[in-house]
């Protein structure tokens, strides 16, 4: 069966989310920011004023697009020369950035989610920035109180499953997280290692959410036992393990997002042959910020700036299949039919995370292991 290529099979799955209460008409913040021109001048924490100028150095997730067109609007208008770089999934740009943050890698960053993005403000990794015109009800995404990092896109990771394969098996697919652990679906799903993968961890502590901290154990316990496999990141998890996103997969339950179901459709027909299991969803929102130590910090700030600029809000959707953090970002009509949004998501609060996440991730990695 042929079926139309996901744009993230380059570049990302919305990594690798979206918020609760969309129609598809997103409410999370308030109108578009301008984007930088050559005469503007960045401020800094102190609200002081800092010309543009020279090079500045963007590290983002290896699923991360910032489209050429874009790079050359940006450069022009900001008279600065824009160097992107990537480097592993979600996760394990957390962890790099943490370990590297007396001798930084970048003057800013993308891609971090809120599963990690406590870890890298208390590390003291990022000087504290989010643009004033994002507005106000961007706080719906905040991180923390003090503004450390800015919200660029969100959405939701949820278990997807493959629907042509659970229907040439005579299989009903599963409904539930308790569904994954039934004797029926062994050896049918793969997951990422949240240590290193942030929808691996995003899927952590939605278990945590939804069966309490000592209930999270039992049901992990009893997932792994169903021969789960284990996988570092997003994309080997779906474009090679996954059945209904790579040739030669053989396991048709995966760690995804509410959007992929928009991108597995067969050529010539009107439905996905692949669905979103809505009772396991949990949000995601990754952010931006200027990392402490930065080179040209006055040029990470343009660089953050552009990135909520409608401009580049504008291809969010069909580049990183998230959904922008703009209401007024462009969104796929075919996302209407495809791409459901979950009515309840498994939550934690960020600080819940933020005391927490150290001791889960080690437990998981007892039990994984």
């Amino acid at each position: 069966m042929s079926r139309i290529k996901n744009p993230f099979s380059v570049n990302r799955v919305a990594t690798a989310s979206i918020a609760t209460g969309l129609a598809l008409v997103l409410t999370a913040c308030g109108g578009g920011t301008d984007s930088p021109t050559p005469n503007d001048v960045a401020t800094n924490t102190e609200g002081q004023s800092e010309e543009l100028s020279g090079e500045v150095t963007l590290i983002a997730h290896d699923s991360f697009t910032f489209p050429d067109e874009l790079i050359a609007d940006f450069e022009e208008k900001t008279g600065l020369t824009l160097n992107v770089t990537t480097t592993g999934d979600g996760g394990q740009l957390a962890n790099q950035l943490v370990l590297t943050k007396d001798a930084p890698l970048a003057d800013a960053f993308f891609g971090v989610d809120n599963s990690f993005v406590t870890g890298l403000i208390e590390a003291g990794a990022v000087d504290p920035y989010t643009p004033e015109s994002l507005g106000e009800s961007a706080t719906e995404f905040a991180a923390d109180d003090a503004g450390s990092v800015t919200p660029v896109d969100h959405g939701y990771v949820c278990f997807n499953a493959d629907d042509a394969w659970f229907e040439e098996n005579g299989l009903a697919a599963p409904e539930t997280l308790d569904d994954l652990t039934d004797e029926a679906y062994r050896g049918l799903t793969v997951v990422m290692d949240p240590t290193a993968s942030s929808p691996g961890a995003a899927m952590l502590f939605a278990t945590v959410a939804k069966f309490g901290e000592d209930g999270y154990r039992d049901y992990w316990t009893k997932l792994l036992a169903n021969d789960t496999k284990v996988v570092q990141g997003w994309s080997d998890a779906y474009y090679v393990d996954f059945s209904g996103g790579g040739e030669d997969g053989q396991y048709p339950i995966v760690v995804s997002y509410n959007t992929s179901p928009a991108y597995t459709v067969a050529e010539g027909s009107d439905e996905s042959t692949t669905s979103v299991l809505l009772d396991t969803c949990t949000r995601q929102v990754e952010y931006a910020g200027v990392l402490a130590g930065a080179k040209n910090p006055a040029g990470a700030r343009a660089v953050i700036d552009y990135l909520v600029s409608q401009d580049f809000q504008d291809t969010v959707a069909e580049t990183m299949y998230m959904y922008p953090v703009l209401p007024s970002g462009a969104v796929p009509d075919e996302w209407q039919n495809w791409a459901p949004v979950p009515q309840h998501s498994l939550d934690l609060a960020p600080d819940q995370i933020t005391a927490n996440r150290a001791a889960w991730l080690d437990e998981w990695s007892q039990l994984a292991g």
